[in-house]
């Protein structure tokens, strides 16, 4: 997969600086300051060639100055948003493709951050995203099969964001197939799947991996980090010793031991965006844990279920097998449209 992070800074930091007026010829202006091609205009909108160093260099422009007119836009703004993509798209032929694409995310994350200063949303999930509200401008990273910079016209988003509903998150129901559904077989494919699964959880999800009553590992998903907690023991179930050597390891790789009403437990955070290594690390000591503290001897021994707080978005761990609960009767929950969600390369 390729990607132009630098090139896409460069964009960032462009856009941040332009005098957005949202007209044609203010767009062309900023085109022609970015160095992009037109490729094809029309009369609702335009493409262009970016010379980013991919193989699909793609940026789009829509033209809506009716619509524009019913938000309370001037007569002169046409231009709701442009969006240019940043990576190519991830290869369903590659396992590690959309590993590559979630630390590409994190990566690019961090560099915009630093141009901007923090984002002003954090969307989570499979599909994550990132909003910077500039006086301006509405700066949006997002992450679908590729990444992509969306440059929002504030008057356009402010519409979308408070008025665009759809059903999300449908919970599923015992009827649903997952007959196709496989459990890692190996500790090491374990490991990398469910470290994918955690750093894509939606905020305020839950990952639960159960070896036996009392014996668990969770992973939660808060605005701020991933957090992983390894409980050594609950009500009614006795203590276990974590062996000397492996206590040594966790604590110098950043873990904090601790007890609480639930029992023993041991705990590691890593920040969102996450990187791939750091949740790597994170379910490598857990498995590490589930063998020699625990004695699970496959990964088809766990009972696996994953939740989310707020209940609006199913965490996806397909990649995991199918899930061990029981699954609660069908439902539909109203939440708001990510940009992402309405567009379709």
């Amino acid at each position: 997969m390729q990607a132009d992070i630098d090139g896409a800074v460069q964009i960032a930091r462009l856009a941040a600086g332009f005098d957005w007026s949202w007209t044609t010829s203010n767009l062309e202006d900023f085109c022609s300051a970015a160095g992009w091609r037109e490729e094809k205009p029309s009369q609702h909108g335009a493409s262009y060639h970016t010379g980013l160093d991919l193989q699909r260099n793609n940026a789009r422009v829509r033209f809506d100055r009716g619509f524009l007119a019913t938000l309370g836009a001037s007569a002169q703004q046409e231009v709701p948003e442009a969006w240019v993509l940043v990576t190519d798209r991830v290869d369903p032929d590659d396992p590690y493709s959309e590993e590559s694409l979630v630390d590409l995310f994190a990566q690019l994350s961090g560099r915009i951050s630093e141009e901007l200063g923090p984002a002003s949303r954090r969307d989570f999930g499979s599909r994550p995203g990132l909003v910077w509200d500039l006086p301006k401008l509405v700066l949006v990273l997002e992450m679908n099969n590729r990444l992509s910079l969306t440059m929002s016209n504030p008057l356009y988003r402010r519409w979308h964001d408070q008025s665009v509903r759809v059903e999300e998150g449908i919970m599923p129901s015992d009827e649903d197939d997952q007959t196709n559904l496989t459990r890692p077989s190996t500790w090491s494919e374990f490991s990398r799947a469910s470290a994918l699964t955690a750093a894509l959880l939606p905020e305020d999800g839950r990952l639960s991996i159960a070896a036996s009553p009392g014996w668990s590992i969770t992973f939660v998903m808060d605005e701020l980090q991933l957090k992983c907690i390894i409980r050594l023991k609950s009500d009614g179930v006795a203590a276990v010793r974590v062996p000397a050597e492996q206590r040594i390891r966790l604590v110098e790789q950043g873990w904090v031991e601790g007890t609480d009403r639930f029992g023993d437990h041991w705990d590691r955070s890593v920040e969102w965006p996450v990187r791939l290594r750091d949740a790597r690390e994170l379910t490598d000591a857990a498995v590490e844990s589930l063998q020699t503290m625990i004695g699970v001897a496959c990964p088809s021994d766990l009972r696996i279920d994953a939740w989310a707080i707020r209940g609006e978005i199913v965490p996806d761990i397909s990649r995991l097998g199918p899930s061990s609960a029981a699954r609660p009767p069908a439902h539909r929950l109203q939440s708001w449209l990510p940009a992402r969600f309405r567009r379709h390369l």
